[in-house]
């Protein structure tokens, strides 16, 4: 904890949201041009008021590098402060407070990847508990194995401000992932995508991506955003296969001891809040929350494609690969493409029937962005606040 520096949160700040609340609070303690509370879907006080100019790149942890923690929330205060090319990962959402300008220059990286260090964004863990209700069944498992069949549904994609898409099926009449409905938006982070099938009494699985991450930016004069705001979600792995035939088997009956599985769904989108009296995207800036890509299913020949993570410009592509299966076109189902703008989380497709592949894991749903101010936008941002 910074010295001298005193952070009230008033009023349980993480289910104020749709609840009226005192306009007096946003000015109270106002000493000349230097604010000390703040807030309107969560409220914060800084007494006193920052002094301390501040530049903000690199990496954070909220877990172990916040001014103060309250109401497991990360907080960083200062006068002016300045975000360059900052990774933001760790337990808790992170709130950022200028007592001045708030400016990010650089990107601003509170998302999930599917690969790398500090794979999840900030807060991620906090909604697990919360997402299981609509998180189904950790795996979908064929109905048969080996020579009778061998294919495997995909996962969903994971739901936040947008549902995500459904799992593929393969011929063998598997269960897929079936997405859940969109959630109530809030100050949080994004639900993950279901895993896609697995072999039974096996660790062979397609893991579902982390939903994205959740950051809140509040100026008492302007945010000007010039680099990037990131919380999307990772995508879903690839499905995997189980005693994968030869490419180009001499017969069909080559490919009857193998098992191919479904793909993983992708993670929903985080939240991000700007709040300020003036907030400016400019050309150069992007905000976006997207959904991540689903992974393809397997063939019986080789493993699918992953998914790809959100860039803020368009869809997230779900996974999708050309291998012929060993006996012609036969493919694992693709993955479904994330969320971008208005467009929802897609629906995967199936895999391929005689031999089945595994079906494609769903794309992840679309996060929350919220502006709180006059907002003049010449940028992206991704949904649309």
């Amino acid at each position: 904890m910074r010295a001298g520096l005193v952070v009230l949160l008033l009023g349980g700040c993480q289910t104020l949201f749709g609840i009226d609340k005192d306009p007096d609070k946003l000015t109270d303690g106002m000493t000349g041009d230097a604010r000390e509370c703040w807030g309107t879907d969560i409220e914060i006080c800084v007494r006193p008021p920052s002094t301390e100019m501040r530049t903000l790149s690199g990496t954070l942890d909220t877990g172990s590098q916040c001014d103060v923690v309250e109401d497991d929330l990360c907080i960083v205060a200062g006068t002016d402060v300045t975000i360059g090319n900052l990774r933001v990962f760790g337990p808790r959402p992170l709130v950022v407070v200028a007592n001045g300008k708030l400016t990010v220059t650089g990107p601003l990286d509170a998302a999930s990847h599917r690969t790398g260090a500090n794979q999840t964004g900030p807060g991620v863990g906090a909604v697990a508990a919360m997402c299981a209700p609509f998180a189904g069944a950790p795996s979908f498992q064929s109905t048969n194995g080996g020579g009778a069949g061998g294919g495997a549904g995909g996962g969903a994609g994971g739901a936040f401000f947008g549902a995500g898409g459904n799992g593929g099926a393969s011929e063998s009449g598997a269960l897929i992932g079936r997405a859940a409905p969109k959630l109530d938006p809030a100050f949080r982070a994004g639900c993950a995508g279901q895993d896609g099938g697995r072999r039974t009494g096996s660790t062979l699985i397609a893991a579902g991506g982390n939903g994205g991450g959740a950051v809140y930016l509040l100026s008492s004069v302007q945010i000007e955003v010039s680099g990037a705001i990131n919380a999307s979600g990772a995508a879903g792995d690839s499905g995997k296969c189980f005693r994968c035939a030869p490419t180009n088997p001499t017969t069909p009956e080559g490919l009857d001891d193998a098992e191919a599985f479904g793909g993983g769904g992708g993670g929903a989108g985080g939240a991000i809040i700007l709040e300020a009296p003036e907030i400016a995207i400019t050309t150069s800036g992007v905000v976006f929350a997207d959904g991540g890509g689903g992974g393809q299913g397997a063939s019986r020949s080789n493993a699918g494609e992953v998914g790809t993570d959100p860039t803020g410009t368009i869809a997230a592509f779900g996974g999708r690969g050309s291998d012929s299966g060993g006996t012609g076109p036969k493919h694992g189902g693709n993955g479904g493409a994330g969320a971008h703008d208005a467009t929802p989380g897609a629906t995967a497709t199936d895999g391929d029937s005689d031999p089945p592949g595994g079906g494609g894991g769903g794309g992840g749903g679309a996060g929350y962005v919220k502006t709180i101010g006059a907002l003049t936008n010449m940028g992206t941002i991704s949904p649309a606040p």
